[in-house]
């Protein structure tokens, strides 16, 4: 903000001291350039610390070569519990739960659950992973996967157990 405010006063500078210069006012000659040179400069360094910011803030960090997202699920309906995650952003369990009647005339409910996760800083696009080392995954469907983000769908509601989504070569 600062540097926006130095540039805003090299402006009213060069402008005053350049309006100097047609008006009766008693000042020593050298006062208008310098004030106008002043000014110019104020401005150049604004618009330099300006683009100094821009440029840093849009440098990209090299995409990561891994993340690694590992959750427990549990068996009522309580919100996974993050155990571990490495260059992820933000991560989100969402159910769907579809109400069907059946021919008889009762209901089943069917829970949908998918999950999204966000990478920082993106990675490579290699290969991504969803597996369990102690529970029978039901069936699974990466709909998106890109170096921001995965959508991750599932069957049916997955057991109690630990789900990892990793991302590797």
């Amino acid at each position: 903000m600062i540097d926006r405010g130095i540039g805003v006063a090299g402006i009213g500078l060069a402008l005053i001291f350049g309006a100097t210069q047609y008006f009766e006012v008693s000042l020593p000659a050298w006062i208008s350039p310098t004030g106008v040179g002043l000014g110019i400069f104020m401005l150049g360094a604004s618009v330099g610390l300006v683009w100094s910011g821009r440029s840093r803030g849009t440098e990209k960090a090299a995409p990561a070569e891994r993340a690694l997202l590992r959750l427990h699920i549990f068996a009522d309906n309580h919100v996974p519990e993050r155990l571990a995650d490495e260059n992820i952003f933000r991560w989100y369990y969402l159910s769907h739960i579809l109400v069907m009647e059946r021919s008889d005339g009762a209901q089943k409910a069917v829970e949908l659950p998918t999950i999204f996760v966000t990478f920082e800083p993106e990675v490579r696009i290699t290969t991504l992973k969803v597996r369990s080392p102690d529970m029978r995954l039901p069936r699974h469907e990466v709909k998106e996967f890109n170096q921001k983000f995965a959508i991750i769908v599932f069957s049916e509601r997955p057991p109690e157990g630990t789900l990892e989504i990793r991302v590797e070569k």
